[in-house]
Order: structure tokens, then C-alpha cells, then sequence
């Protein structure tokens, strides 16, 4: 149905009731119970840990470029490298203790300037997965008309649980082909959108911003600087990929299947599988594997060491961020001193509305640098199984360095991390 593909209905037009609300890490009862049986320190979700992993992929790989070899002329002389939200915006969770096990959450941003690209990302889903008129009839609230009664199998949300060395991580699963190949849904507004909240518009609300996008800006062709496919796909290798990448490979998923939209009507679809995002980030996806696992050991090191440095027991706030130009990360903690949490109305799309209080900052520096081969090397490299790859990594509170001009190399023993 060529019209019900297209044309996508609006938040105030939905049974909010018909659709789960995210459960944090720290309330699902059920990653707990199997973190506790599997003997797990830490556990977490897809969505709160993929932008450490993040980062954490930046300084090792020195901030390597994307690849944008098979895109045409237009994007020749076009950025390669990460943007700036990705690049230079901090990764803060929020740590919180239990029975031995440190859940590990995405920090509550509030109020979101984008809420409407949050909202249409679970309408979406909803849409792409049901039969049309079982759509029609418990998502969508007709003009005047009372929401149907919504039956519990539609509420129900599956999951894969994975541990990963310390870490037992869970990942949603949106869909499923001949029985065993998972893959991901994602929907991705076009790129006029996608940076009108960040743009000042005096006079109009920045969460209104995108409106005078959606009938001057389409998508309407397959290449070209804009208004094309190919755009957007060059926007996600710069911004999305990296994230969608981690959290494929916690779900042992295929792929991602990616909806083009402009919020009120989708321009068309894309599947993208992970070995094809493994090769435009990574080069490849041995080496994919290769920084997935050493990231994971290096978040282990960090959040073990910030863990370490105060009194046990209460939850803190953690947030990285990575500095190109020193190739290090900068890491912060900062204790929970209060949070209160306003549970939203039922039926409501709004999540929980948290409000906490932090205490002083601690902070760390964390360096890394890279061998190949056994030879140190900064440049962009390309490596395979036949290849030996070593990561090695030191994290010294600031305090020690500020103001300083240290070559760290020369005055610290670097423990190696193969």
C-alpha cells in the first residue's frame, strides 16, 4: 500500500498507550536477574554505552577518516571525518549501584529540541512492523474517538543479552527474517531537518524549527550534494554508523533497515548490512572486532578506575570526551547527590522527567597510542588477521599534568592492552 508507506501520522495522532516506554538499565528487572547470574559487574543497554564505545574508537584509531571512495564527485572534497556532535560532544552515563552490579545508564538530557524525531522513531517502528489496519485500529487515535484497549503482546519488547567480558548488555530487536536474521529498524530525517535545531530561527521554537523543511526540502533523486539518497547516506557514515555499528554487534544483528523521511511523509527505504558499515568506518570488519574488543576492555579500565577513586555505594555521573589533537580522552566523575524523578501521565509519550544535583569533578587524562606490527604508528592503517594489532593506554588524574607540557610517552610506563 503504496499511500500507507508514505504518509506518516503525527504524535497527537497516536495511542501512546499502545506503544512500551523505554525501560532504563537500572529498572529492568530482568537484565539484572541475568547480570547477577552471569556474574557480571556491570550491565547496560545498546543505547547508554554506544557512545563510550564511541569515543573510545576515536583516539584508537586516531580519529580515522570515514570512507567515501564510492560516493560520487559531489562529496570529493567534502569533510571525511567524524562530525562535530559525534567528535566533540561527551558521553555521560549515569552509574548506579546494586547488589554488586553497577548499572550503567544514558544521562536524562530533558527537554529535547528534536523530541519530535525521538517521538516519530517509536510511531515508526510501530508502523514498519504491524499489518496496516492493525495499525490503524490500536496506534492511531481517530479525530474525537477514545483509544482502544491495548492487547499485552503488543506491549511486549524481546531482547538480546550478551556478556562481554565484565559488561552484560542487552539490545532490542526490531525485526526477524527466515527465523535467524535479526536486523535493526532506523529512521533517519533528511538532512534540512536533521540541522534546523541547531540553527537560530528568531521568533520560532526550536523544537518548531524543522517545520519550513518539510515541504522545501525532498528527497528526490539517488546522487548529488543534496536533496539525494546519497546525501543522507554520507551524513549517517559521518554521524550514525559508528553507533549503529556498536549496537548491531551487541545485538548479533545482520544489518539496519533505514527509513527516509521528512516527517511528514517517507522518502524510501535502505538496508544496510553490517559488514557494509564495518568496511566505510573501520576499513574492515576484522578490524571492527579488533576495536570493539579493545574498547570494551578500555571502558572496563575506566569505569573500574573512576569506581575506585570515591566511596562506593552511590551512583556518579561519568562523561568522556576525546581531544583529536592530543589523541587522549578527558574523563570526569562526579557524585549523585540527589534525584528526584517525575513519572510521567499514563498514556503519555513523554519518558520520566529526572532532575539531579552533581557534586565537585574529579578528572582523569587518558592517552593512547597504537602499534602495528610492532611499530608505532599514527597514520590511518589498514590491518587483517595476519596482522598483529596492540593498543596501549595510560589514565593519570589531571591534577598531576594541568598546565603542564609533558610528553607522557618519556615520564610513564605504558601498560599494554594487546
Amino acid at each position: 500500500d503504496k499511500e500507507y508507506l508514505s504518509k506518516i501520522e503525527q504524535p497527537h495522532n497516536i495511542n501512546w498507550l499502545s506503544i512500551a516506554p523505554f525501560t532504563p538499565t537500572s529498572r529492568d528487572e530482568n537484565l539484572h536477574k541475568i547480570a547477577l547470574r552471569v556474574n557480571a559487574k556491570f550491565k547496560a543497554s545498546t543505547s547508554s554505552i554506544s557512545g563510550l564505545f564511541s569515543h573510545l574508537y576515536q583516539v584508537q584509531s586516531n580519529f580515522r577518516p570515514v570512507d567515501t571512495s564510492h560516493l560520487s564527485d559531489a562529496f570529493r572534497n567534502q569533510p571525511k571525518g567524524f562530525g562535530r556532535t559525534l567528535a566533540q560532544k561527551p558521553a555521560s552515563v549515569i552509574i548506579r549501584p546494586r547488589d554488586g552490579i553497577y548499572g550503567i545508564d544514558a544521562e536524562p538530557e530533558g527537554d529535547s529540541t528534536h523530541q519530535i524525531l525521538i517521538d516519530l522513531g517509536k510511531t515508526l517502528e510501530r508502523m514498519l512492523t504491524m499489518p496496516p489496519e492493525e495499525f490503524k485500529e490500536m496506534v492511531v487515535v481517530p479525530e474525537g474517538g477514545e483509544c482502544f484497549e491495548v492487547p499485552p503482546h503488543l506491549l511486549a519488547s524481546t531482547y538480546n543479552f550478551s556478556k562481554f567480558g565484565e559488561f552484560c548488555l542487552r539490545s532490542q530487536l526490531d525485526c526477524v527474517q527466515g527465523g535467524n536474521k535479526i536486523f535493526d529498524l532506523k529512521t533517519r530525517a533528511t538532512h534540512a531537518i536533521r540541522n534546523s535545531f541547531s540553527h537560530d530561527d528568531p521568533g520560532v521554537d526550536p523544537k518548531d524549527r524543522y517545520k519550513r523543511h518539510v515541504e522545501t526540502y525532498r528527497i528526490d533523486k539517488q546522487r548529488g550534494q543534496f536533496n539525494s539518497f546519497e546525501r543522507e547516506l554520507y551524513d549517517m557514515m559521518r554521524s550514525a554508523f559508528l553507533k549503529y555499528s556498536v549496537q548491531l554487534r551487541i545485538g548479533r544483528m545482520h544489518g539496519a533497515f533505514v527509513t527516509y523521511h521528512n516527517t511528514a511523509e517517507i522518502f524510501g527505504f535502505q538496508y544496510i548490512p553490517l559488514s557494509t558499515i564495518d568496511k566505510l568506518i573501520y576499513g574492515n570488519t576484522h578490524m571492527a572486532l579488533t576495536h570493539f574488543d579493545t574498547a570494551a576492555k578500555l571502558i572496563s579500565f575506566i569505569l573500574n578506575t573512576v569506581l575506585q577513586s570515591g566511596p562506593s555505594g552511590k551512583p556518579i555521573r561519568m562523561s568522556i570526551v576525546p581531544i583529536k589533537e592530543s589523541r587522549m580522552l578527558v574523563i570526569e566523575r562526579r557524585e549523585v547527590l540527589s534525584e528526584e524523578v517525575e513519572e510521567p501521565e499514563e498514556g503519555s509519550k513523554d519518558d520520566p522527567k529526572y532532575t539531579l544535583t552533581y557534586g565537585e569533578p574529579q578528572s582523569w587524562l587518558l592517552w593512547v597510542r597504537t602499534k602495528l606490527n610492532g611499530e608505532y604508528t599514527d597514520e590511518p592503517w589498514m590491518f587483517t588477521d595476519k596482522d598483529k594489532f596492540e593498543c596501549e593506554y595510560v589514565m593519570v588524574p589531571t591534577e598531576d599534568y594541568k598546565g603542564k607540557n609533558v610528553d607522557i610517552s618519556k615520564v610513564m610506563t605504558w601498560p599494554r592492552e594487546t
